[in-house]
This record gives structure tokens, C-alpha cells and sequence, in this order.
């Protein structure tokens, strides 16, 4: 019931474990709660899912229950890794597979390298996919399960087919479809000569294309299987597509759109689309080409998105793990403390005179790591909260700062469709370019901080030419400058050899010069400086902006903090610049000075170690 009906699984589960309590149950009695678990997984409610996982594992360790122990850590490993928290979830799958391993069960160990490959095939580590599909694959054989023997076969097939190795993938899908005849799987069969299609499709074999594309198509339309209909749909056109039936391919991929909009799968239908823009500049369709290229973009953009909802949901769910994780510490301290002063009372009851003074020292012992403990639980809380603060602003930047532009650009082409003289258009169009760059800047500058605070985000210390990649950064300034007719000068002191990070100091140059411009006023200067010697090097921009306030300088380097100064020509402005400049700035062990009054413009100098190779 789990996959399809998992309120019954919750149901009957509950029932089980209260039964397995009353009857004193021990080996066994977690198992209901990790299937509960599994159960609120495939409802989408991950929160009440590791509750239960937690639960299981508690219970299992306290009988010593190793089988469910296992069970428990690869259903928590799993479920980490279905929400994008790898590391973590590598750590469980880990321990799981030392727990398997001890009790030779092969069905866990199967899992839990499987479990690993999935991982390693998200982050395209297509090679280690591989190994661990193997393993997973060869126990299963041992196994006899046909069923499990055609997963693995899939598995391994598609992370192959995905690093290009399409000869090898052909041999684990023909693997596959051999099992999957001798289970009579029809609609896993059809899936399977779909992923055989595809691969026979990309080495050229459009005779086998042909076949396998339309027996699996048959099969996945006949049982209206509406998951794998459209790329069925898709495969099938690209197949007519490479014959030469430019109609017929044509039907096929507009099938494919139409089911693929309807189940709401966005990458297929990106798909679709792109599949119909191609066709039509081969038939030099320049309304059709420019329709699915549009949508095909939008799509596009629109997976960025939710790409940025997605790791809000990350960032909550492993906010809401470590709040738990907190808590129990805290439990589990209180519990330590409560047997300490029971034993205290225990030994002072037999030896008073001596163990009255131990007990003072100990309880004062105790109210010292009660003290340190709380001290860690409020700086934890405090960042915690802080950390809440800056998911909430970046909730309300993703809702309002990205919102508005779409909201702009839908209402640009209502008025497009209304007003065709050819002036107007170009207008529309002139705005909805600018407005798509600052919703792109904006997710840009939302990528880049959040990449810059990744603590595995180590500078790369190489030697490069300073003065050519801030000249070559100035001239992409030249449109801007224009605008504003902003004289952007250049002013250096001869360096020696560079030695840093050079995609570090880009970013840096590009913010200081973009912010340089966008708060100066027009018919102005920005100066730019740089030197080296052989201890460091500096990077100065000057403008004659606003100037910063003492309380401006206060917050100057806080994420989402918009100061008093605002842009001069209604520039974008949303708060990230700065944070990202301090932080890559901190990553290369450099200093930030600033030199500005209110109303005499600002300089900011950037000072680095040059650090020799």
C-alpha cells in the first residue's frame, strides 16, 4: 500500500506496533515505524517521516535489534538524499552498509548501494553510478529476485546511456528486457524499448530505433501509462524525425507537449518544445521557431525557479533537523544530569561526611556543564533564528522581486498582442529584456552568495595577468557607461607577477564596478586603481555617488540590506552585492577599507595576499 495508498500503510502499520507494544515485543518492533516512515515519505511530508525513522532507530537500539537498525539508518540516508542533503546522507548509507555487511543480509547491502549510486548518478558522477549499480545488480542475481535483477539492469543501463557510453548501456537494456519477458512486465518492458530506442537512436541503428519506438509506444499508450507517454511520444518523433518524416514527427512531438502539459512534467515539455523549435527552422517556420523558442525558454526559466523553491525546502527541512537534533541533545542531557544527582544521593546516603563535600563538587561540576551546555543551546538558537531571518527574507525576494518582473513581462506581451505597429513592439521588447536581466542578476547574485558560503569553497591560487582581466571587465562596462555618460578611467602602478584566485577577483571587480555606476550620478567619473608588489596586491573603485552614512556603514556588508543611497537611474538594487564581495574578500584572506562621506562619493579598497604558487 505504500506506494499508492499510504494513509493505509500509516493504518495498518500504527496497528501493528501497538500490538507488538502489548504482547512485549522486542526484535521487530521498530519495523512498523520505519514503514510508517516510508509512508509519509510518499506522501511528501519528510518532516514526519524521519520522526518516525528517528523513532525506529531509537527503539532497534535499545533491544539491539541490528536488522532494523540497518533498515532505519538507509530509510534515513535515503530520505536526506531525496532532499538534496548528500553528505548527510552518505554518513547513514554508510553505517547501514557496516550493519549489513556484519549480519550477510544481501537484500539491505543491495539497497543501500543502490541508495549510493542514485547519489553519485544526481551529482554525475557517472563512474562511481556505475560500481555501486554493479554491486547493487550482482547480489540481486545471487538473489534470484527477476524482478529487482531488471531494476538494477535499468539503473546501471540509464546512468550509462546518461555519461555516453550508449554501447555499454545497449547491453544492460537488452539485459533488462530479457527479464522483464520472463516476468511478462509489460509496461516495464515498454519503458525498457523505449530507453533501447533512445540509445539505438544516438549510435545511429534508426532501423532498431523504429522498432523498439513503436512496440513500446503501443504497449505505454494501450495501458495509458500518462508518466512515460510523452517521452515515448518524443523518442518516437525524433526517430521519424531522422527518416525524413518531418510531418509525422511533427504529430508526434505536439502528442507529447499536449500530455506533457496536462501531467504538468516541465522538463518534458521543455523538451517538446525544443524538439518543435528544431523542426521548424528546418522547415523555416520563422512564427512556429519563434513560438517553441520562447516557451522553451520560459520553461527554462521557470526550472530556475523552482530550482531557488527547492533549496528554500531544503534550507527548512534541515533547519527543522537540526532544531530536532537540538532538542534531543538537550533531553539527553537532562536525563545525564537527573542519573547523576540520583547517584549522589545513593552514595551520601551511605557515607555522609565524606560525600557531603563530593556532592557539592560535583553538583557545582554539573551547574558548570549545565551553564556551558546552555550557553552553546542559545548560540545555536541565536544563529538558528538568524538563519531563519535570512530564509524569510529570501522567501519575500523570491515572492516579490522576482514576481513583479513576471507579473511586468506577462502584462508586456498582453500589450503586444494588442498593439502590432512594429515601434511599439520593439519597445515591449526593449523593456522585457532589461526586466528579464534583473530577474536573471537577481538569482545570479542568489547562486553565487549562497556557492561563496559554502564552506567546501576553497580558492584555486594561480598566476594570471591582473591588468588584462580588469581592462577586458571594463570594456563589458561600456554599454552601461554610456547610458549614463559616466567616464570610466583606469589608473594602475606597474604590478609584479599576480598570484590569486582569478574567478574570485572578477567577481569582486564586477561587483565594485557595477555598484560604482549604478549609484553614481550621470555626466560623471569612476575611478578605478590597481597595483601589486610581491607581499599583496590592491584593487581601488572610486565614485562620486550619495556617499554612505555612519548607520549605512553599520549594516554595510549584511545580506538583503538595502541602504540610504539609492540607484540613480531606477537600477535594480537588491542587497546581495556587498555580502558577496566580503565573502569572497574573506575567502582569499584579504581586507576591505572604506573611504566615503555623505554627499562626496565612496572608495572602496580591496587588499589581497599575492600569494607566490
Amino acid at each position: 500500500y505504500r506506494f499508492s495508498f499510504p494513509d493505509s500503510t500509516i493504518y495498518y502499520s500504527s496497528l501493528a506496533y501497538e500490538l507488538g507494544k502489548t504482547i512485549g515485543l522486542e526484535i521487530g518492533l521498530s519495523r512498523p515505524l520505519n514503514y510508517i516512515g516510508v509512508a509519509y515519505d510518499k506522501k511528501g511530508e519528510p518532516i514526519n517521516a524521519y520522526d518516525h525513522y528517528n523513532k525506529a532507530f531509537t527503539i532497534a537500539e535499545r533491544f539491539s535489534d541490528s536488522l532494523q537498525i540497518g533498515y532505519s539508518q538507509n530509510n534515513l540516508g535515503r530520505l536526506l538524499s531525496d532532499q538534496g542533503i548528500h553528505n548527510k546522507a552518505l554518513e547513514y548509507f554508510l553505517k547501514a552498509r557496516k550493519v549489513f555487511s556484519a549480519l550477510k543480509d544481501s537484500s539491505g547491502l543491495a539497497y543501500v548501494y543502490q541508495s549510493i549510486g542514485r547519489i553519485n548518478d544526481s551529482q554525475k558522477d557517472y563512474k562511481n553510478a556505475e560500481l555501486n549499480f554493479l554491486i547493487a545488480y550482482k547480489i540481486r542475481v545471487n538473489l534470484g529476485n527477476t524482478r529487482d535483477i531488471m531494476a538494477g539492469l535499468v539503473y546501471l543501463g540509464t546512468a550509462l546511456q546518461k555519461s555516453g557510453n550508449n554501447q555499454k548501456a545497449l547491453e544492460y537494456l537488452l539485459k533488462a528486457d530479457s527479464a522483464g519477458h520472463v516476468i511478462n512486465d509489460r509496461i516495464n518492458l515498454a519503458e525498457i524499448k523505449v530507453l533501447l530506442a533512445k540509445n539505438y537512436l544516438a549510435t545511429g541503428n534508426l532501423d532498431s530505433a523504429q522498432k523498439l519506438s513503436i512496440e513500446g509506444l503501443a504497449v505505454i499508450s494501450g495501458q495509458n501509462a500518462k508518466r512515460t507517454l510523452p517521452e515515448a511520444l518524443l523518442v518516437r518523433g525524433q526517430v521519424l524525425l531522422q527518416l525524413g518524416n518531418q510531418k509525422e514527427a511533427k504529430r508526434f512531438f505536439t502528442q507529447g507537449l499536449d500530455i506533457a502539459t496536462q501531467t504538468k512534467e516541465l522538463d518534458v515539455k521543455m523538451d517538446a518544445h525544443y524538439l518543435l523549435w528544431q523542426l521548424a527552422e528546418q522547415e523555416n517556420d520563422n512564427s512556429e521557431k519563434l513560438l517553441h523558442h520562447n516557451q522553451y525558454l520560459i520553461i527554462q526559466d521557470t526550472l530556475k525557479d523552482l530550482e531557488v523553491a527547492r533549496s528554500l525546502e531544503r534550507f527548512q527541512f534541515e533547519n527543522e533537523i537540526q532544531k530536532r537534533e537540538l532538542e534531543s541533545k538537550l533531553i539527553q542531557a537532562r536525563a545525564e544530569s537527573t542519573v547523576q544527582k540520583a547517584r549522589l544521593q545513593n552514595i551520601t546516603l551511605s557515607v555522609v561526611s565524606f560525600f557531603m563535600v563530593l556532592m557539592a563538587f560535583v553538583l557545582w561540576r554539573n551547574n558548570r556543564k549545565k551553564q556551558e551546555i546552555n550557553k552553546k543551546l542559545t548560540a545555536q538558537n541565536q544563529k538558528l533564528e538568524e538563519l531563519n531571518h535570512e530564509k524569510d527574507t529570501l522567501m519575500n525576494i523570491v515572492a516579490h522581486d522576482l514576481k513583479s518582473p513576471l507579473n511586468r513581462i506577462n502584462g508586456l506581451t498582453h500589450l503586444m498582442e494588442l498593439d502590432t505597429q512594429p515601434e511599439s513592439q520593439k519597445q515591449y521588447i526593449d523593456i522585457i529584456k532589461k526586466t528579464t536581466r534583473a530577474g536573471l542578476t537577481l538569482i545570479s547574485d542568489l547562486l553565487d552568495l549562497s556557492a561563496a558560503n559554502e564552506t567546501s569553497l576553497k580558492p584555486v591560487v594561480k598566476s594570471f595577468d591582473l591588468p588584462a582581466l580588469i581592462r577586458n571587465k571594463i570594456e563589458s562596462f561600456q554599454e552601461a557607461t554610456k547610458v549614463k555618460n559616466i567616464a570610466l578611467n583606469l589608473k594602475s602602478i606597474s604590478p609584479t607577477d599576480t598570484h590569486t584566485d582569478p574567478d574570485f577577483i572578477e567577481r569582486i571587480i564586477e561587483n565594485l564596478i557595477s555598484n560604482a555606476i549604478k549609484f553614481s550620478e550621470p555626466n560623471s567619473s569612476v575611478e578605478v586603481s590597481y597595483g601589486a608588489n610581491k607581499a599583496e596586491l590592491f584593487i581601488s573603485v572610486k565614485d562620486n555617488g550619495p556617499g554612505f552614512t555612519e548607520k549605512d556603514k553599520a549594516q554595510l556588508f549584511q545580506k538583503f540590506k538595502k541602504l540610504s543611497a539609492q540607484p540613480t537611474a531606477n537600477e535594480s538594487s537588491n542587497g546581495l552585492g556587498l555580502a558577496l564581495i566580503k565573502s569572497l574578500v574573506d575567502r582569499l584572506n584579504g581586507k576591505i577599507e572604506l573611504k566615503s562621506e555623505v554627499g562626496k562619493g565612496s572608495e572602496f579598497i580591496i587588499t589581497l595576499p599575492n600569494e607566490a604558487i
